[in-house]
């Protein structure tokens, strides 16, 4: 680590300040400076983390992803009488019909979502999961802010780029093309996610991969696959993960489906 020694506090606070991008951080402005663009305050330096928190956050991925899998086979086996039918039941509560049908198809029902982000809280006895969540919201905050401290000199976990870096590859991954288009749906009543994913698609961009930020009405659908503005003849989408407040259902359309990103 090389941190710039030649700023005071202050001075990283406000070069932080001064390159973030201000349109994708909302909400309301509390008690931050009137010339703050972002609604808290800003931190002179990064959350440090010890080598053991680290430790837990590297395999913690894994666990939870085990989570999520074995909760859809749970799910899957209740619906077929193996497990108690009230699982599946409870699980269905808020979802309309076309929901509960897309996502009990085959091609569907054992795919899981391409973003785990699980909301940790640190306490005296260690860390705490209050949530699990499939938004990747927070991705580009999250991105856009270490590339700021990393351009201070911290070592950021993961790598200053790490968090646009991990998810070009995890678009490559999943689409199994080096050079796949990427179209993320964003939904109207999730509308408050777009300059976050506008930011993230412009990262993704300066990364290599041909990211697209689009609402519903933006995509086309034939046979043959989904395109960008809405014909055929337009570009076909390879990656179409969409963004949206609706009840989750396990749909993927890298390669063949749509992936839900509920919130």
């Amino acid at each position: 680590m090389d941190v710039d020694s030649a700023l005071t506090p202050e001075q990283r606070c406000l070069r932080v300040n001064e390159t973030l991008p201000a349109d994708i951080y909302t909400g309301e402005q509390r008690d931050a400076h009137p010339d703050s663009r972002v609604p808290w305050r800003i931190s002179p330096e990064p959350y440090w983390i010890t080598p053991e928190e680290h430790a837990q956050f590297e395999a913690l991925g894994h666990h939870i992803l085990a989570f999520y899998e074995a909760c859809n086979l749970l799910y899957s086996q209740s619906r077929r009488g193996v497990q108690p039918e009230w699982v599946a039941e409870y699980l269905d509560i808020g979802k309309d019909d076309a929901v509960r049908m897309y996502g009990r198809m085959n091609r569907f029902k054992r795919q899981l979502p391409l973003v785990i982000r699980p909301d940790v809280i640190p306490t005296d006895d260690g860390l705490v999961i209050s949530e699990l969540d499939s938004v990747p919201g927070g991705i580009g905050f999250t991105a856009s802010l270490g590339q700021r401290y990393g351009k201070l000199g911290y070592d950021i976990v993961g790598g200053a780029d790490g968090m646009v870096s991990g998810f070009a590859r995890m678009i490559r991954s999943v689409a199994g093309a080096s050079d796949p288009v990427l179209a993320v749906v964003v939904s109207e009543e999730s509308a408050g996610y777009r300059p976050e994913m506008t930011w993230l698609a412009e990262a993704l961009v300066e990364a290599g991969l041909d990211a697209h930020v689009v609402g519903p009405e933006d995509v086309g659908f034939s046979e043959s696959g989904l395109y960008l503005e809405g014909a055929e003849t337009g570009k076909k989408i390879d990656c179409a993960p969409c963004v949206t407040e609706a009840p989750p259902v396990n749909i993927s359309t890298c390669g063949s489906g749509i992936s839900i990103w509920s919130d």
